[in-house]
């Protein structure tokens, strides 16, 4: 972290991975040999603050997952197949972020921006991961110990691996989903209420 008036840069660098569960080893014939899927994340973020109450921050980043879970499927013969899960594909997004924040006593408020470009080992666009997507929120204490929190997310439109039944189509729409909360403290606890997608909106998502 680089620190100078009035603005601040970073340097991030981040490993995760994510262990195969049981039904993972068993599914189809079975794979005993399945390896943890891994990533490894670099990002480089600067943010630039404009008097007392706005800033502006941009960032870029890039993913990298190892050792992805495939379906794969082995013929034996004409009769004969092994279905299992392995440890084959590996994808890539390369993405920037852009955004402001804006402050003021008891209220704060947020916008940004993220453009994402994800590719399989064989350099496919990987569609299920939506391009655009956009974040906005703000938060309110109208009394002490009383926080209103209103967030959206938008996500663009991507394509899906197969037809969605219900549409008829392989494209997944776009979506404006809303999201609020309200949180009270006191004497040490807090009591929250959430409504997430507190307009009902039907949208999917590429895993089904």
């Amino acid at each position: 972290v680089f620190n100078k008036g009035a603005f601040t840069a970073k340097a991030l660098y981040n490993e995760a991975f994510r262990a195969p569960k049981p039904w993972d080893y068993t599914w189809g014939d079975g794979n005993d040999n399945l390896d943890p899927e891994r990533m490894k994340s670099g990002e480089l973020f600067v943010s630039y603050r404009f008097g007392d109450h706005f800033s502006l921050e941009g960032s870029i980043f890039r993913n990298i997952i190892n050792d992805l879970f495939v379906k794969e499927t082995i013929k034996i013969n004409d009769s004969t197949e092994i279905k299992r899960w392995t440890n084959k594909d590996e994808v890539t997004t390369t993405g920037t972020e852009i955004g402001i924040r804006y402050s003021i006593e008891k209220f704060q408020a947020y916008l940004n921006y993220t453009n994402n470009h994800s590719h399989d080992l064989n350099d496919l666009h990987v569609t299920e991961i939506s391009d655009d997507i956009l974040n906005l929120g703000f938060t309110y204490e109208p009394v002490s110990n009383l926080i209103l929190n209103f967030r959206a997310n938008y996500l663009g439109d991507r394509k899906n691996p197969k037809e969605i039944a219900t549409t008829g189509s392989d494209i997944i729409e776009d979506a404006f989903v809303f999201h609020t909360a309200i949180t009270y403290y006191i004497s040490g606890f807090s009591f929250q209420i959430v409504a997430n997608n507190l307009l009902n909106t039907e949208y999917y998502h590429p895993s089904n």
